[in-house]
């Protein structure tokens, strides 16, 4: 497998199996990180991603961008690494996340608190 990023899935690779049927060892897991920016007064959030290594670089990066577009006042949603997210705007402007992480639990409950259903 190719790994996936920045919107692409992983892609299976095809390769000639010389290892006269060993079994493949496997490969060691890997973290890749971001972070989410946003403002109250835009309906975009800002994301910066795909570094492998815990850092608040990401987080900078999220926000710098979005304070470059918004002209500041932009709030960090904090820092992830790879599980998916949830993100919900209410009716008021306010954003709110679910991480997929850990059985998808924090984001279960985000979306059942958007539908009125909590």
């Amino acid at each position: 497998m190719v790994p996936g990023g920045r919107g692409v899935a992983p892609t299976p690779l095809c390769a000639r199996d010389d290892s006269g049927g060993a079994p493949a060892q496997p490969s060691a897991p890997s973290e890749h990180h971001a972070a989410i920016a946003w403002h109250l007064d835009a309906a975009d959030v800002w994301v910066d991603g795909n570094y492998t290594g815990a850092n608040n670089v990401a987080e900078q990066g999220a926000l710098d961008a979005c304070n470059k577009a918004m002209g500041g006042g932009c709030t960090s949603a904090g820092t992830w690494w790879n599980p998916s997210i949830a993100i919900i705007r209410d009716l008021n402007g306010y954003f709110y996340k679910g991480w997929a992480g850990e059985g998808g639990a924090e984001r279960d409950r985000v979306m059942a608190e958007c539908g009125g259903k909590s």
